[in-house]
C-alpha cells in the first residue's frame, strides 16, 4: 500500500512527463501551468526549476533562466544537465569564468535519468558556445532602441542584461545614460558610478558621468570627470568639442575651467585633418540650375530632432524656395513621423551617419553648400572634425552645441537683441555674431495641449509659483532669490516641475537649498506625469501654478513657450551667459518685455507685484493663448524671413522681397 508521499511522487512524475512532452511546442501556457502544478506538489524538486529554466529559454529570458538553473543546481549539485546548462549560458553571455567552472564540473557528473537531452541545441555544446561569445541579444536590443532615443523601451532590455551579467560595464554605462535622458537621475547616478568602478579607463563612461553631474548641479565634479575622459581619449576632437560645449551650462564664476577646456580643444584642432583634395572645388563649378539660389544646409546628430523639431520644421517648410535650396544632413537613422515630415519639408535629406569625416566633407563640398548650419547637440557623435575642415563657404552655429560659441569651424553665431551682448563677451577672435530681428527662436504651438484651467490663486486662495525641477539651475543664489519672493508673499508656495519626468533626486537637492532659509516646507514636487506623451511636461502642471519663474539659468525655451500657450505668465531673469538668456529671448519674441528682469531685485519685485493682483492674473490666464496666437513666437514666418536676411547678408546677396 502506498502512502501520501508515494502518491505525490507518482503524481509529480505523471505531470513531469506531460511537461516533457509539451516542451519545445508552441503550447507555452500549458507548459507553464504544468510547471506551476509541479512546484505546488513539491517546491524542493530541482526538476521543477530546470523545467522553468527551459521555459524561460523558450521566451528568451536568459537572465531568468540562469537564476532557475542555478536554483536547480543548488538543490542537486550532482546533476550533469544543470551544470551543462549553466556552462553554456554563462559562456554565451560573456561570463567566461563561470562558464568554464560549470564546464569542468559537468565532466565529473552523471546524466539525469529522465530529463537528458531537453536542453536546446544552441545551449548544449560548451565548445560551440565558446565560438559564439558576443554581446547578448538583450544588450544589442537595448542599444538599438537607445540609438533611436526610445529610452523607456531600451532600459527594459538593459535591465534583463544586467540580471544575466551585472558586471557588464558598457550596459551599465548606457543604462545610466538612458535613465539620465528620462530624468531618473538617482538611478542613473547609481549605474554610471558602478560602470566607472567596473571600467575606470573608459572615456565614454567618464563623459556620461560628467554630463549627469552637470544636470545635478555638481559643477566642480563635472569638469573633473570630463578632464579624466580627455586624458583617457587623447585624440577625439568630437569628445573635446562636446566637453567644451557642455561648459555653457556652468554658472558665472567658472571662467578658469571654461578657458582650460577651450584651450584643450584648440590644441586638438591643430592636428585636425584638412579639407580633402577631392572636396576643393573650382570657383566656377556651380551648377546652372541652382546658381541663383543659396544652397543652405542643416546638419544634425539627432535621430528625431526632439524639441528641436518644433523650430526646425517651420524653418524647412517656410524657407523661400525662390532663393534657397535646403538640404538636411542627418547623422542618425530615424523613421518617426517627425522625421518623415522633415524629409518632406527639405529639398534634400541625406543620411550621413555611415560616412567618415573625409567622405562627409567631400559630400558637403560636392553639394556646393553656401551656408551650413550646425544643429548638432553636445554629444560625441557631433561632426566637429568635419566642421573644422570647413567644407561649406560659411558655417553658422545657433541652436546646436553651446550655441556655436567657440565650436570648431563656426564662423558666425546667431544671436538676437537679448543674447547678442552676452555672446560677444564670450566670442573668440575667429567668430562673429549674426544678429537676427524678432528674436532667436520661434515655434509651432502644441495643438494637443488643452485649454488653460482655473487660476490656482482663485481656486485655493494662495498663489503657486512654478520653477523648473532642475538641480543645476536652482543653486544657493537662486534659492535665496526665490526665498525672498516667498518671504514677501507669505501664503505662496513653490511647485518644482516643468520637466517631463520630475526626479526625486533633483527635487531633494533643490529642497536642500531652501533649508538654509527655513523654507523647505514651502516647496513641493509636482505630481506624477499622467499625460500620454511622456516626453513633454504634463499640462496639469501648468494648471497647478499661477506664474512660472525662470531664474536666469539653463531655461528650456520649449517649456517656456508651452507655459505661455497654457496661459501662465513667465517672469524671466536675463542671465549673465548667452545660454542662460534663452528664456528671456523667448519672452522677448512673445512681445512681453515687461516680464524680463535685468537684476534679481527686479525679478523679486516683478513676481511679488504680479502675484498681488489676482484679477490681473485671471485676465492673463483667460487671454494669453489668444494673444500668443498673434505673437511672433508662434508665427514662424517673420522669424524665418529674418534669419534668411541674416544669411543673405553674410553672402552679400539681396534680401527676399516677400
Amino acid at each position: 500500500m502506498t502512502g501520501p508521499d508515494d502518491q505525490a511522487a507518482l503524481k509529480y512524475d505523471d505531470i513531469a512527463r506531460e511537461v516533457l512532452a509539451l516542451l519545445g511546442s508552441d503550447n507555452s501556457e500549458n507548459v507553464l501551468a504544468g510547471i506551476d502544478r509541479l512546484v505546488t506538489i513539491d517546491d524542493t524538486r530541482p526538476e521543477s526549476f530546470y523545467f522553468l529554466g527551459l521555459a524561460a529559454l523558450e521566451m528568451d529570458e536568459i537572465g531568468r533562466a540562469l537564476e532557475l538553473f542555478e536554483k536547480a543546481a543548488s538543490l542537486d549539485p550532482e546533476c550533469f544537465e544543470y551544470a551543462e546548462a549553466l556552462a553554456n549560458l554563462y559562456t554565451q553571455v560573456g561570463r567566461l569564468n563561470e562558464g568554464l567552472f560549470y564546464a569542468k564540473l559537468s565532466m565529473t557528473l552523471m546524466p539525469h535519468p529522465t530529463i537528458e537531452g531537453l536542453l536546446p541545441i544552441r545551449f548544449s555544446n560548451y565548445f560551440t558556445s565558446l565560438k559564439t561569445v558576443s554581446p547578448s541579444s538583450n544588450y544589442l536590443k537595448g542599444m538599438s532602441l537607445y540609438s533611436v532615443r526610445r529610452f523607456s523601451d531600451s532600459i527594459r532590455h538593459f535591465d534583463r542584461e544586467l540580471k544575466i551579467n551585472p558586471n557588464n560595464a558598457e550596459c551599465r554605462r548606457d543604462y545610466g545614460d538612458a535613465l539620465c535622458e528620462l530624468g531618473r537621475y538617482a538611478e542613473a547616478l547609481e549605474h554610471l558610478s558602478k560602470a566607472v568602478a567596473l571600467q575606470p579607463n573608459d572615456a565614454g563612461t567618464r563623459f556620461k558621468l560628467g554630463n549627469l553631474c552637470y544636470r545635478l548641479g555638481e559643477f566642480e565634479e563635472a569638469p573633473l570627470q570630463h578632464k579624466a575622459a580627455l586624458e583617457l581619449d587623447g585624440d577625439s576632437i568630437e569628445l573635446a568639442a562636446a566637453i567644451f560645449a557642455r561648459t555653457s551650462a556652468l554658472p558665472p564664476g567658472h571662467t578658469k575651467v571654461i578657458k582650460e577646456l577651450y584651450e584643450h580643444l584648440q590644441r586638438r584642432l591643430k592636428d585636425a585633418p584638412g579639407l580633402p583634395p577631392e572636396a576643393i572645388l573650382d570657383d566656377d563649378s556651380g551648377t546652372e540650375s541652382n546658381e541663383e539660389k543659396v544652397r543652405l544646409a542643416y546638419i544634425s546628430n539627432r535621430s528625431e530632432f526632439g524639441d528641436q523639431a518644433r523650430m526646425v520644421e517651420p524653418l524647412l517648410q517656410l524657407h523661400s524656395r525662390q532663393q534657397f535650396h535646403v538640404t538636411v544632413y542627418q547623422q542618425s537613422h530615424g523613421n518617426d513621423s517627425t522625421t518623415q515630415r522633415l524629409r518632406a519639408s527639405a529639398d534634400n535629406l541625406r543620411y550621413v551617419g555611415n560616412l567618415d569625416d573625409e567622405h562627409l566633407a567631400v559630400v558637403i563640398a560636392g553639394d556646393e553648400i553656401d551656408i551650413l548650419v550646425d544643429l548638432c547637440t553636445d554629444d560625441v557623435n557631433n561632426r566637429a572634425t568635419v566642421l573644422q575642415m570647413h567644407p561649406a563657404k560659411v558655417q553658422v552655429g545657433a541652436w546646436g552645441a553651446g550655441m556655436g560659441l567657440g565650436m570648431p569651424g563656426i564662423d558666425y553665431v546667431l544671436t538676437d537683441d537679448i543674447t547678442d551682448e552676452a555672446a560677444k563677451a564670450e566670442l573668440p577672435e575667429n567668430q562673429k555674431t549674426l544678429k537676427v530681428d524678432f528674436g532667436l527662436l520661434s515655434y509651432q504651438s502644441r495643438k494637443t495641449l488643452p485649454a488653460a484651467g482655473e487660476l490656482p490663486l482663485e481656486k485655493f486662495g494662495a498663489p503657486a509659483i512654478g520653477i523648473s525641477c532642475d538641480a543645476g539651475a536652482i543653486m544657493r543664489d537662486e534659492a535665496e532669490m526665490l526665498a525672498e519672493i516667498l518671504n514677501k508673499t507669505p501664503q505662496a508656495r513653490i511647485i518644482a516641475g516643468a520637466t517631463p519626468v520630475v526626479d526625486p533626486e533633483a527635487f531633494n537637492r533643490i529642497k536642500f537649498q531652501f533649508k538654509a532659509f527655513g523654507l523647505a516646507d514651502r516647496i513641493e514636487m509636482s505630481s506624477d506625469q499622467k499625460y500620454a506623451d511622456r516626453m513633454i511636461v504634463d499640462p496639469d502642471y501648468w494648471n497647478s501654478i499661477d506664474v512660472f519663474v525662470d531664474v536666469g539659468r539653463r531655461a528650456n525655451p520649449v517649456v517656456i513657450a508651452d507655459s505661455l500657450w497654457m496661459g501662465v505668465p513667465v517672469l524671466s531673469l536675463k542671465g549673465e551667459r548667452p545660454f542662460d538668456r534663452l528664456g528671456a529671448s523667448v519672452i522677448y519674441t512673445a512681445a512681453r518685455p515687461g516680464w524680463i528682469a535685468e537684476t534679481r531685485a527686479d525679478l523679486i519685485k516683478l513676481t511679488v507685484d504680479i502675484l498681488s493682483d489676482a484679477g490681473a492674473l485671471s485676465g492673463i490666464r483667460k487671454n494669453l493663448r489668444n494673444e500668443m496666437r498673434q505673437a511672433l513666437l508662434f508665427n514662424p514666418e517673420p522669424h524665418v524671413r529674418s534669419i534668411e536676411r541674416a544669411y543673405l547678408k553674410i553672402l552679400g546677396r539681396e534680401t527676399p522681397t516677400t
